[in-house]
């Protein structure tokens, strides 16, 4: 769809009106008891998505004008051309309702999208500042607060990462998903990737008493990758994996060379698993279910379709592999730089 919408306007129009013809061909040739006439719902909707609401009604009219025609020249249908005509205007107010409601639809998800925008843009802003005077008397005070204060101050910095972190990530989604998102790739060091990533999740970590474990295979070839998403990935993964593992576990980050094109990353946390329904379906948006129970997934439901979508942008593939109370593994690969 997005390849259509880049089209020329008389392009989309010439081919919905050779997709109405073409059904209306076939809508002639079929007997009458087979109802092909739903058919023409396929280039109204393609019209409808691609020329917007007014090139859907058009071709509606263009579509039911074919299917009184079709119906008209039918020697097998013995109806009277009134109730052909009748039969004609009773489709065409079917295709309408479906133009209307499909527009509708369209002009909800473009508000949705810029509220979205608009409000991770104003959240954005102030919690920066926050972020910034945070850090500000972070270092002024590391000589003349108690350790218990500092560590208080670190706390709020720490948070106010992860927060900025979700709201770039929301944004970064709504992106994604209007086609508006652009990745900066680049090489970057898998050393470097798994350092920035494990570095904004230690504190949280601490605070649960997790250990973090980090498995890098020596001499790998750095990965063809947007580094700010990535670690955001990664961050998103690694939190995810803090918040289900038991206190006294481990998380651990694996980084290693999954054959000559690809680097696969590995995020393992020792929490009680995911239930086999849910495997295939974590990554979808909103997908979660209950909290509290073994296999519980709580939250927005978006973290982990921003991590999807980020890999898939980058050329890579994004999976999860989990046992009910043996953990989960989630893994992506992302390409290797200059192959």
């Amino acid at each position: 769809m997005e390849f259509l919408q880049k089209q020329p306007r008389i392009l989309l129009f010439t081919l919905g009106f050779i997709q109405v013809a073409l059904v209306a061909v076939l809508d002639y040739l079929t007997p009458p008891d087979l109802a092909f006439s739903i058919f023409y719902l396929f280039p109204i909707l393609l019209a409808v998505f691609s020329l917007g609401e007014r090139g859907g009604v058009l071709i509606s009219i263009i579509s039911a004008a074919a299917w009184f025609a079709a119906d008209l020249m039918d020697p097998n249908v013995s109806a009277r051309w009134g109730i052909r005509l009748w039969n004609a205007i009773v489709g065409l107010n079917f295709f309408l309702i479906v133009t209307y409601l499909v527009s509708t639809l369209r002009r909800t998800q473009a508000k949705e999208r810029e509220l979205v925008e608009f409000v991770v843009h104003d959240l954005r802003a102030p919690l920066t500042n926050v972020v910034l005077g945070l850090k500000t008397l972070d270092s002024l005070a590391k000589q003349n607060l108690p350790p218990e204060q500092k560590k208080l101050i670190q706390v709020a910095v720490t948070s106010g990462n992860w927060m900025a972190t979700l709201i770039n990530s929301l944004l970064e989604l709504s992106r994604m998903e209007g086609g508006n998102m652009k990745m900066e790739l680049g090489s970057v060091s898998a050393m470097e990737l798994a350092e920035q990533s494990l570095r904004q999740v230690n504190l949280w970590a601490e605070e649960k008493n997790i250990a973090l474990a980090q498995e890098i295979e020596p001499g790998l070839s750095p990965a063809a990758a947007d580094g700010q998403i990535t670690i955001r990935v990664l961050v998103n993964l690694l939190s995810n994996a803090i918040k289900f593992t038991p206190e006294g576990k481990t998380v651990t980050l694996h980084i290693a060379r999954r054959d000559n094109r690809a680097l696969l990353f590995r995020v393992t946390d020792q929490g009680p698993g995911v239930a086999k329904q849910w495997v295939k379906r974590v990554f979808d948006k909103y997908a979660q279910v209950e909290a509290g129970k073994a296999n519980a997934l709580p939250g927005s439901g978006l973290g982990l379709t921003f991590c999807r979508m980020s890999v898939e942008a980058q050329g890579g593939r994004i999976w999860l592999e989990s046992e009910q109370g043996a953990g989960t593994s989630v893994m992506f690969t992302l390409p290797v730089a200059g192959d």
